[in-house]
């Protein structure tokens, strides 16, 4: 046996034993869940090639859990264990192969919520406890907070003597995005429903938005359920809230095309998921087959590809935006995130950067928020060579001092910089959506003093562009896009603008109020705060808006027509699948209105239901919302 590989697996052991505390324990993850699946088999792999060296304490024998002391330890009727993990369609094909040995399977799959894994007792049909998983064998009690959520049952009727329900607690991503808003500091939806649960006071885990997903039965006194699908019957039955994300498949094609599904509608889900789990829908014959040290042998997590890796960060550099605004932003050792090569990613300003003890030449965390904006999450090992950072005193484009206003917003006060204007034009072309006109394009266009302000889009010619790396059919192609955006809706005009504070929705709401920018820019404060949502703030930055003669010598260039619509101010929530439109068609013909989508809320307007609604729809009923089914929906925005 070679020397190294005694010395690895110690080094792997002390690593896992570490990241499984900090996982387990303190719900604060150190590394990503492909860094942690890739050390753990690596372990594993030289444990099975060098049987001498696995010893019964070993990571992969059992989870290394450290208990906090704020809670009693509770014993589980029955052992919860981890799940087996295939990461490719290769694995996801051995995995059947190895079913198939025994039988030929049904598999019944579901989603595999990234939240925090339960166990509730309930005797003679009463909850009578509720624990955290913990190492598997004991958890930590935590039934003061799990009888705050609605989604648990308190009592369930013609229950057996004793049963032990297992589930996910999950937060919607919304809702943990608010938190943050509010000064929470969770690094992702799993830590705000883990952080939530594992709070002291329980009135305040009952004002957050957290829902018990069930997913199977620990100990059971009595006939339990045959197959998967009667355990989901039953669990209704029993007053649990369960998803319509599940199939029952006939085969491992099937499983495949249920995998494919959800990961393309991953990014539309309301909560978080990192994969999908299957499990043979026999129970009694999932029984037989038993399980490893850790897992049971009849079901497996297929996880989706990495949303979070770990690289390094080379530097942090610092960009101005268009509203003056310094922003700090992570320059990192190539790495592929989602399938996407990352190479910059956001840190916000200098109180995060501080928060989560960023460092440049740290080894960090990456994901890519809501699968599109890359973003550090937090550290993984301080490096020796560390080097803080600190916001420069002038701006790194204009040399202008910086103004501190707080410790999360430093700005260039100067608006006739650079950089400001550059991102200006971009956000304007953007909003008017000038396909051509990219940031690219228009650092090239600045650069030839061709392009220093909005006006001098429409003043652009051929022989205006006439500069390196533009073709002729580009040129063309760039000059009838700009035409095009002449007749663009007066909310997108307002949206573009760039006002402080005016987002899309307002921007929809001062379309209807006013028949043009000169009527908006010459509205007195009154007028503004008499427009319902807009607050003080909104209307100063609208009334303060610098340059008006020239914005609104650029609006007479402008060909749209006032539109009425009548969707103004409406809120809207969609679930379900609906037939003759994707949720983001749906979207856009409500936003064209005049409207707005939301999570479902006191103040949403109207629930859109398409088919397989779920939840949404007993909570829109107890907030006495309105619903419309996607026959009605379509009725009402051909009306306006």
């Amino acid at each position: 046996m070679p020397s190294n590989a005694a010395k690895r697996v110690r080094q792997l052991t002390k690593l896992i034993r570490e990241y499984d505390s900090a996982y387990f324990g303190e719900d604060r993850p150190k590394v990503s869940d492909s860094t942690y699946d890739a050390l753990f088999r690596e372990l594993e792999s030289l444990e099975k090639a060098y049987p001498e060296l696995l010893d019964p304490d070993s990571p992969t024998q059992h989870v290394d859990f450290i208990f906090d002391t704020r809670f009693q330890k509770r014993r589980h009727l029955k052992s919860m264990l981890s799940l087996t993990n295939a990461m490719d369609e290769r694995e996801l094909h051995e995995f059947d192969e190895r079913i198939r040995k025994h039988t030929t399977p049904e598999y019944y799959t579901e989603l595999k919520y990234d939240g925090l894994s339960i166990n509730l007792t309930y005797q003679n049909g009463v909850l009578t406890g509720a624990t955290t998983r913990g190492d598997g064998v004991m958890g930590e009690d935590i039934t003061h907070s799990a009888r705050t959520l609605s989604s648990i049952p308190l009592l369930i009727k013609n229950a057996p003597p004793l049963m032990e329900v297992r589930g996910e607690i999950v937060i919607p991503i919304e809702a943990f995005k608010k938190l943050n808003q509010e000064g929470a500091n969770f690094a992702n939806p799993r830590n705000a429903a883990a952080g939530s649960m594992r709070l002291l006071d329980a009135s305040v885990t009952k004002t957050r938005p957290l829902e018990f997903f069930p997913y199977g039965l620990g100990g059971f006194e009595g006939t339990p359920p045959k197959s998967m699908v009667e355990l989901h019957a039953f669990l209704k039955k029993c007053g649990f809230h369960l998803d319509t994300y599940r199939k029952l498949c006939h085969s491992i094609d099937e499983v495949q095309a249920f995998y494919e599904t959800y990961k393309a509608k991953r990014p539309f889900l309301p909560f978080e998921i990192d994969g999908v789990v299957v499990k043979l829908n026999n129970l009694e014959l999932a029984a037989s087959l038993g399980s490893t040290a850790r897992a049971p042998r009849s079901m497996l997590a297929y996880k989706f590809e990495a949303a979070v890796v770990t690289t390094v960060l080379e530097d942090i550099l610092v960009q101005v935006g268009r509203t003056g605004v310094l922003t700090p932003v992570a320059a990192l050792c190539p790495v592929k995130v989602g399938g996407v090569t990352v190479q910059r990613a956001t840190l916000h300003n200098t109180e995060e950067i501080e928060r989560k003890g960023i460092a440049i030449h740290d080894l960090v965390a990456i994901r890519r928020a809501g699968d599109v904006i890359p973003e550090v999450i937090g550290i993984i090992e301080q490096a020796p060579n560390r080097i803080l950072f600190t916001m420069p005193a002038t701006c790194p484009c204009c040399s202008t001092p910086v103004v501190k206003k707080s410790e999360k917003q430093h700005i260039c006060p100067n608006s006739s910089c650079e950089e400001q204007v550059i991102m200006r034009i971009t956000h304007f072309a953007d909003q008017l959506q000038i396909d051509g006109l990219g940031e690219k394009t228009i650092r090239l266009l600045y650069a030839h003093k061709k392009l220093k302000s909005f006006p001098d889009i429409y003043k652009l010619t051929k022989k205006d562009c006439d500069l390196p790396g533009f073709a002729e059919k580009s040129i063309s192609q760039l000059l009838s896009a700009i035409e095009k955006s002449r007749t663009q809706s007066l909310d997108r005009l307002i949206m573009a603008l760039g006002i402080p504070l005016i987002g899309q929705t307002t921007a929809h709401t001062l379309a209807q109020h006013f028949h043009s920018i000169k009527d908006l820019l010459h509205a007195p404060k009154e007028a503004l705060l008499a427009i319902n949502g807009l607050g003080p703030e909104s209307a100063d930055s609208i009334s303060s808006v610098p340059d008006k003669k020239n914005i609104i010598a650029l609006a007479a260039l402008f060909q749209h027509p006032v539109q009425q619509k009548t969707l103004a101010g409406l809120l809207f929530t969609l679930t379900g699948s609906l037939q003759s439109l994707t949720r983001d068609e749906a979207r856009t013909r409500i936003e064209s209105q005049g409207g707005a989508v939301s999570a479902l809320s006191k103040k949403t307007h109207y629930l859109v239901i398409g088919a397989d609604p779920g939840s949404k729809l007993d909570k829109a009923k107890s907030l006495k919302t309105p619903c419309l089914t996607e026959k009605e929906f379509l009725s009402l925005l051909d009306s306006t």
